[in-house]
């Protein structure tokens, strides 16, 4: 009888999880149906992506290290040297305009961080951490130009890696946002 009551109950856990197995492909599968996968609109360098109040277009692109990254910070940035930044890694820098379209003032670091950088296929992305503008506000009507930095740490691109992770990856900045995904993509050099 203790034999039974074993196995019926290693049964009952069984049937139990097969339903909630179930339950939660067919929930999957209804939420999929319902909300389809955001198609995106891809846009180049110098190309004018609209973000709803904004418009972003990222002029230059490149890729900097060690001394180079240095004397771009003190060009960029007006002498300033960033503190806490690790000059040993490499970092993409990326010289935008940002454009406001809509009829209130627009924050420049609230735009800027919802922004997100990817390597495609490589599968490294982030946030924007660094950058420099000018300006914190951004009149209507009115633009300005400024300076993201992303850094790729050394197990994302590594000295040996570097020739085959600029030639093999497609450089992104995503503006995500349903119902569609928005994103400036071009390979560095170019």
């Amino acid at each position: 009888m203790k034999k039974f009551c074993k196995n019926k109950k290693k049964h009952l856990i069984f049937i139990g999880l097969a339903f909630v197995f179930l339950l939660g492909i067919f929930r999957y599968i209804d939420l999929n149906s319902r909300f389809p996968k955001a198609p995106t609109q891809a846009y180049g360098l110098g190309e004018w992506m609209p973000t709803g109040k904004a418009e972003i277009c990222a002029v230059e692109a490149k890729i900097l290290k060690g001394e180079e990254m240095e004397k771009y910070y003190e060009e960029e940035f007006g002498g300033e040297k960033i503190i806490g930044m690790s000059y040993k890694e490499r970092e993409i820098f990326m010289k935008l305009k940002i454009r406001n379209v809509g009829d209130d003032t627009l924050r420049v670091s609230r735009l800027v961080h919802q922004v997100h950088f990817e390597a495609y296929p490589a599968g490294c992305a982030n946030g924007i951490d660094e950058y420099y503008f000018p300006v914190e506000q951004i009149e209507p009507q009115e633009e300005a130009e400024g300076v993201i930095s992303i850094a790729l740490s050394r197990g994302d691109v590594d000295d040996k890696e570097y020739d085959t992770f600029i030639k093999n990856n497609t450089i992104r900045l995503v503006k995500s946002a349903y119902p569609v995904i928005k994103m400036i993509e071009f390979k560095i050099g170019e």
